[in-house]
Order: C-alpha cells, then sequence, then structure tokens
C-alpha cells in the first residue's frame, strides 16, 4: 500500500536543505514579529516609558535600555516554540514529498518510507512519529518554562529555611512587593 500524495510529489521536486531553511524562514518570521510588535506596543504605554520620555530621554537611549530588555523574553519563548512549529512544517513537507530529498534522514523521510509497510510493520511509522511528537511537546514545556522563569512578574523572593512553629515573618515565600510590610512585621514581633 503506497501513500501516492508521498510517491507523486518525490516524483515532481525534492527541495534541497537550504531551500528548505529559507522557505521556511521566510514563511515563518511573521509570528515572531507580530509578538515583538505588539511587546513594543504595550510597553511604550508604561509609565516608565512615558517618564523617561517626560525627562527627555531620546528614543534610542529607551529602545535600548527599557524596551529591549522586556521584549527580550517574549521573544525567547516565541523563538522555542516556533523552533518546535519548524520541526514540525520540515517533517510535513517530507511526507508530502517537497522536503529534504530522500537520502537525507529526517523524521519526515522516515514516515514516508514507512508509509509503504504501514500495515505489515505498524511500529516503523510509530517511531519516527512519537519521536517527533515528543521532541515537538518538550520544546512547547521548554517555552512554557522559560517564559514561567523569565516573566518578572510572575517573580517570588525566597528566603532561606524556616521551621515549622516560626513567626510568620520568617515564611519561605513572599511577594517582592511586599518587602516593606514583612519587614515591619519582623521589627515589631521581635520588639516585644
Amino acid at each position: 500500500m503506497t501513500c501516492g500524495g508521498a510517491a507523486a510529489g518525490r516524483s515532481i521536486t525534492a527541495a534541497s536543505v537550504p531551500v528548505l531553511i529559507v522557505f521556511l524562514g521566510l514563511t515563518g518570521w511573521m509570528y515572531l514579529a507580530r509578538v515583538v510588535r505588539g511587546e513594543f506596543l504595550s510597553l511604550k504605554e508604561r509609565e516608565y516609558v512615558q517618564s523617561a520620555l517626560a525627562l527627555g530621554v531620546g528614543g534610542g537611549r529607551i529602545i535600548w535600555r527599557h524596551l529591549l530588555p522586556n521584549v527580550a523574553t517574549p521573544v525567547i519563548v516565541a523563538t522555542v516554540l516556533n523552533v518546535a512549529y519548524n520541526m514540525l512544517a520540515e517533517a510535513g513537507l517530507d511526507y508530502l514529498g517537497f522536503g529534504i530529498p530522500p537520502n537525507i534522514p529526517t523524521w519526515g523521510n522516515m514516515l514516508t518510507a514507512a508509509s509503504e509497510h504501514m500495515s505489515d510493520l505498524p511500529l516503523l511509522v510509530i517511531t519516527p512519529g512519537l519521536a517527533l511528537l515528543l521532541v515537538i511537546v518538550s520544546l512547547h514545556l521548554l517555552g512554557d518554562g522559560l517564559r514561567d522563569f523569565l516573566d518578572p512578574h510572575q517573580r517570588q523572593a525566597v528566603l532561606p529555611g524556616p521551621e515549622p512553629g516560626v513567626p510568620p515573618c520568617n515564611q519561605r515565600r513572599f511577594r517582592a512587593s511586599s518587602l516593606a510590610s514583612f519587614r515591619s512585621r519582623c521589627r515589631t514581633l521581635y520588639a516585644r
């Protein structure tokens, strides 16, 4: 049992690796550009940017000192997720016959070659498909973890380990914004 689409696609054309990279690069940059533009538009309305403008700070300095460091986190996360998208797109193009030549081993080429033996040897299809699935899910989890780790709004300060029964001012986690109330509670508890 052959897959007609893959066999017909192989006879039409097979792209080289540089052509596929250029194709995925030209079609994949728009998502990242939308993320960067959206972040810049949201950040330029923030108070610290408006304050810098009111103080007469130049546009280039505002971009380099205030906007770019705050845009770096979403760009890193979007780039990791874009890698997963490009891997899936490459495997799909390979399966359809428009990807990398068949003599280069990729998961899409493995799926194409194994589609002829799907009924008698299903493990030939399951293995590269499962490997591709695991890598893509891992990249998505890495992107979520990076977003959680790098997002400054999610950060909490961690104090060295308190023991049970210790006054509430020595709790392990507290919001960084409540540092003043934390210090005042400690002063009042230990002043007694």
